[in-house]
């Protein structure tokens, strides 16, 4: 059982580039490792509706990401860049997103940063920027955590006050358990819209 997910993402990574839709949509049959890459379609039908609605025959996808995560096939794909639609008299309102701010000091900002990723990443990936920022993606929701000088900053951003809600907990009350002995405490600040 253990290289059924490997080979399931080196099948996907062949498949997909070729347009195979016929290999993808009948992956439990034709996929070496199917069944243990995907137990329930509902991880990979988002791929079929990516490459369905973003594609046009003869276009290829590209990966933006691609690895095995905890033994798990994870895949991100994209759409071709496409020429801009032109101008819709139906213009979208733009999306609100609610985001907010904790400052914590702290004399070992990396060491508590470093803490959190690794106890979250259990549960939802993380990726590190180029300054040393985390940032984790949970939906249409993103967590960052940020290390300065005798600080450790905490952000959430999200669509809806609920999941903002959700983030700030997430970061806010394991930070404040890790740093119990240090009397870390965590107050978020809600930006105004």
């Amino acid at each position: 059982m253990g290289r059924r997910p490997e080979a399931r993402q080196r099948e996907a990574t062949d498949a997909l580039p070729r347009q195979d839709v016929d290999a993808l949509i009948d992956y439990r049959t034709k996929g070496r490792g199917a069944a243990v890459a995907h137990p329930t379609a509902d991880h990979f039908v988002p791929t079929l509706l990516t490459l369905g609605a973003g594609t046009t025959p003869g276009q290829s996808v590209t990966t933006a990401f691609d690895g095995i995560w905890h033994g798990n096939s994870i895949r991100s794909i994209r759409r071709p860049d496409r020429s801009p639609r032109p101008p819709d008299s139906r213009q979208e309102a733009p999306m609100t997103t609610f985001s907010s701010r904790a400052d914590v000091r702290t004399d070992a900002p990396a060491r508590y940063a470093k803490q959190l990723v690794s106890h979250l990443s259990r549960k939802v990936p993380f990726t590190e920027d180029a300054e040393g920022a985390w940032t984790t993606l949970v939906g249409d929701a993103r967590g960052r955590i940020i290390i300065g000088d005798d600080v450790l900053t905490l952000r959430a951003e999200a669509p809806d006050v609920e999941m903002l809600d959700r983030i700030e907990h997430a970061l806010g009350s394991r930070l404040e358990r890790f740093g119990a002995r240090a009397g870390l405490t965590v107050t978020w600040h809600r930006d105004t819209h």
